[in-house]
């Protein structure tokens, strides 16, 4: 409020300009500094940061785009946002790691260009992404059109489905805050979505049913499993044809209630094309 009034006092006491214009410099001023805050009671579950966003397009103050995109029509632009609102003096100003106000940090990290505030210090900008990626020693691959980690970035294996979704959560993987892997399969997936998906038992993947990580831990269980189950016996001699979903070979196997067994992967994770006996 004192840096409005030196402003006014300072264009009053203008020589070069007549009372008209001094009107109009004064109103200008007034106009642009006055901002209606509408406050919300979202707590915001994205990030941690001491400080709102206000979105260009509508002008509603948020405290993340996530917080904003859940609650309205449209998506807010974070390359064209400009102004915040300070958490701790509800000052609004134009974005910056530290209020002009209060001189209180918003943020252990800030980005200028995606205007992101954020506790995580693991995370740094990519100029050819256009957005900030966790982590801070990556690579950026122009193939895939994705930053790796430096360790793996000789290694990885350039795919195209970055542009794709998770198939657990449906959260677009190029712009997603989160951490994502590659299958064996090469559809990518959430890490935190691949061990809740692991934990939960469900070792498949949901696009094209492989195996999604090492199952030897698992095929063993299941071969103990199996050793112990005796089948009635009028199954004894019945066979099943099945699709193998990690080697996509057909072959014939013994019939069982539960699994059924690839002769050529010896993997478990097979369909059932059909039964009959011989």
């Amino acid at each position: 409020m004192e840096n409005i009034r030196d402003k006014i006092l300072s264009i009053n006491r203008r020589t070069d300009i007549d009372s008209n214009e001094k009107n109009r410099l004064i109103n200008e001023l007034m106009s642009s500094n006055y901002k209606p805050i509408k406050k919300t009671n979202i707590k915001c579950e994205h990030y941690d940061r001491n400080c709102k966003i206000e979105c260009f397009d509508c002008k509603k103050i948020y405290p993340c785009r996530f917080c904003h995109d859940e609650n309205e029509d449209h998506e807010l632009n974070r390359s064209i946002t400009k102004n915040m609102v300070c958490s701790f003096c509800d000052k609004f100003q134009e974005c910056s790691q530290t209020c002009i106000e209060c001189n209180k940090s918003m943020s252990t990290y800030y980005c200028s260009i995606c205007k992101l505030f954020t506790s995580n210090t693991n995370i740094s900008h990519c100029d050819k992404c256009g957005i900030c990626r966790i982590g801070t020693n990556l690579k950026h691959c122009d193939k895939c059109n994705m930053c790796f980690n430096e360790e793996s970035f000789d290694t990885h294996k350039c795919i195209d489905c970055f542009d794709d979704t998770c198939p657990f959560c449906q959260e677009d993987i190029r712009n997603s805050r989160e951490q994502n892997t590659i299958l064996a399969c090469n559809h990518v997936v959430h890490i935190n979505c691949l061990k809740e998906s692991l934990q939960s038992g469900n070792y498949q993947c949901p696009l094209c049913k492989k195996s999604m990580t090492d199952m030897t831990y698992l095929w063993t269980q299941i071969e103990n499993y199996m050793s112990n189950c005796e089948m009635p016996d009028e199954y004894d001699n019945m066979e099943s044809s099945i699709l193998c979903n990690d080697c996509l070979k057909k072959s014939k196997t013994k019939f069982h209630f539960s699994y059924h067994k690839c002769i050529d992967c010896n993997s478990w994770n097979t369909s059932v094309l059909d039964t009959y006996k011989i």
